[in-house]
Parts: structure tokens; C-alpha cells; sequence
């Protein structure tokens, strides 16, 4: 098995889901502007799990994909969108978004944020309904 066939295994199969309330999403954009915020919210979240947390993401980056010749940019994104997928999917209840007020043309607002608005599972979006707190994001499209 190659590297490719082997992240998307872990991609497709290694387990993503959290409990009912307890996944949450923070956005590159806000992590580095709200570094104050963020580590605050952590520290009172310790419940809650982020993607990044999840069996399916510590496997996929002890694989080192971004420092593989074997894969290209392209392939990388592929099967961070897969494993991001299932996760987004995977979520029920409320989910917790740290987004930046601008997220411009994000991975955020251009990926994950419709999947979010389509995944059944998830119901409000920081305890607000969905497209409510989309519209904000849509608006700047």
C-alpha cells in the first residue's frame, strides 16, 4: 500500500466521532488572531474535541503528508477533505465554530462550512440555527 492509499484509508475508516454537543471547529484565521480567545476557550472546553483530536487526525499527520514527495498538494488536500468529511458528518448536536469575522475565501467558508449546512446531524451552530450563523460568511462570498 502507498502512502496516497494508505492516508486515505485512515481518511475513510479511522474513527472520527464525538459525542452529542462536544466537537468544534477554530479556524487558522482565528487561531492566529484570537490567540488570547482560543486558549481561554480551551482551557474552559476541555470536553469539547476538534477534528485534530480525533484517532482519524493524529494518524493522518503522523503520516507526515506535507513533507512527502510521494504526494502532491493537491492529493494532500483530497484526503484532509475526506477525513474532515466524515467528521463534519459525524457531528450531532450543537457545533461549537471559532471563525474570524472575515474569513475571506477560507478553507473555512469555501469547504467546511456548507458541508456543516448539509450534514443532518448537526442542528445549530453555536447554539444559534445554521443558516443563521452562515449568513454572515455568505455575505462576504
Amino acid at each position: 500500500m502507498n502512502l496516497y492509499e494508505r492516508a486515505m484509508f485512515v481518511a475513510r475508516t479511522f474513527k472520527v466521532k464525538t459525542g452529542r454537543d462536544r466537537a468544534f471547529l477554530a479556524t487558522e484565521k482565528y487561531m492566529s488572531e484570537k490567540r488570547s480567545d482560543w486558549a481561554a476557550f480551551q482551557s474552559a472546553n476541555r470536553a469539547k474535541v476538534r477534528f485534530e483530536e480525533t484517532p482519524c487526525a493524529k494518524e493522518l499527520k503522523s503520516l507526515e503528508l506535507d513533507k512527502s514527495k510521494e504526494l502532491t498538494p493537491e492529493q494532500v488536500a483530497e484526503i484532509r477533505r475526506t477525513a474532515k468529511r466524515r467528521f463534519l458528518q459525524a457531528v450531532t448536536g450543537n457545533l461549537v465554530v471559532l471563525a474570524a469575522e472575515d474569513e475571506g475565501e477560507s478553507e473555512f467558508v469555501r469547504y467546511e462550512l456548507p458541508l456543516i449546512l448539509q450534514a443532518a446531524g448537526i442542528r445549530r451552530i453555536n447554539d444559534r440555527a445554521k443558516e443563521e450563523f452562515a449568513a454572515r460568511y455568505n455575505r462576504q462570498s
